[in-house]
């Protein structure tokens, strides 16, 4: 039922304008919180939620605080986060309590308040937290790498360097095919890359030594075959993001029931951010709270209002080619939890 609701929303939505997701996990992660006192100042800490069995876990840590300390209750219903946190202040044990609503896919704001043992309230004020965005590993993109063969050739090819789990992987794509590589790792800024590279049937083990300086990697290849040693000179330099998003795109979302909703994504570029909306044929338009474009990746949040509630929506696409982008939609529960999911697209609107 929950579903087929969902497929209605989906529906009247892109039938007038675009369709997206948004949602960045829920609760789980780490967290940036400003507590405001009531004479006004702020007090600045960091906070980290898990996910224990059917439950919540969580700390807080603070510069005023030799070590994390632990909430006594952590409780996510919905959008709705309530914490508990036994202090002490000026030698009385104290309770400090959070009461918190979502605000989007990475941000919570609510109320804090301080209370005796016996329940009496003491102080209150503003609290917010907004999520701390893991910064992902400087090798993850896409890279121009060359490499200068035995015999002094220019040997160019594409590097893609991805995170899965806590490891990298890694695919070299030239015209003659594409090879993973069975390993790539980076030490500070030393680079070490083994590829398998096929000779006669079989594999010679290729190591690459290099370093990372910014968007270049810079150093040497090496490899022994039929007694003899090789090497020669391999950099890397990043690909830029060369795709523009900003302008006017149809979109088309396959929903549940199969049917394909249509409509026009309108973006702008804002400074270094984007900004956006779904244009609506009676004139009104749907903001749309996050638009991102990183190595040629676009990820796109949003809420819909409906039926008293906000849905949450999120489209993850990549670029295929200037004036496409192939990808998925996602909208997740109350809980944060995926609901229903299905294919995106998007092509450059044309004044033709």
């Amino acid at each position: 039922m929950h579903s087929l609701r969902l497929s209605v929303i989906l529906s009247l939505l892109m039938s007038t304008i675009l369709m997206a997701d948004h949602h960045a996990g829920g609760a789980a992660g780490h967290w940036a919180t400003v507590t405001t006192l009531p004479e006004g100042n702020e007090l600045e800490s960091e906070m980290m939620l898990a996910k224990e069995g059917d439950g919540w876990k969580g700390t807080v840590s603070s510069e005023r605080w030799d070590e994390p300390r632990a909430f006594t209750s952590v409780s996510v219903d919905g959008k709705e986060l309530a914490l508990v946190l036994p202090i002490q202040y000026e030698g009385a044990d104290l309770t400090f309590r959070i009461a918190a609503k979502a605000t989007g896919a990475d941000g919570y704001a609510g109320k804090w308040m301080a209370e005796d043992l016996d329940g009496n309230e003491l102080a209150t004020g503003d609290w917010e937290a907004i999520r701390i965005q893991p910064e992902p590993n400087p090798l993850v993109g896409d890279w121009d790498a060359s490499a200068e063969g035995p015999d002094g050739e220019d040997l160019d090819f594409d590097m893609t360097v991805s995170e899965s789990e806590d490891s990298l992987v890694a695919t070299l794509k030239a015209d003659s095919g594409e090879l993973k590589v069975d390993a790539i790792s980076l030490d500070d800024d030393k680079v070490t890359i083994k590829v398998p590279y096929p000779y006669e049937g079989g594999a010679v083990p290729v190591t690459i030594a290099a370093t990372l300086k910014g968007d270049v990697i810079e150093g040497e290849w090496s490899a022994s075959a039929d007694g003899e040693d090789y090497s020669g000179a391999w950099t890397a330099k990043r690909k830029s993001d060369q795709a523009e998003l900003a302008g006017e795109w149809n979109l088309a979302a396959v929903l549940d029931d199969g049917s394909t909703a249509k409509t026009i994504c309108v973006i702008e570029k804002e400074g270094d951010s984007w900004k956006g909306h779904f244009a609506r044929e009676d004139g009104d338009a749907i903001k749309l709270d996050k638009i991102d474009l990183v190595e040629g990746e676009v990820t796109i949040d949003f809420l819909y209002p409906y039926d008293g509630t906000d849905v949450d929506i999120r489209i993850k696409a990549t670029f295929d080619g200037d004036d496409a982008w192939k990808g998925k939609w996602v909208s997740f529960d109350s809980s944060g939890q995926e609901d229903s999911s299905g294919d995106v697209s998007a092509s450059r609107k044309t004044d033709s």
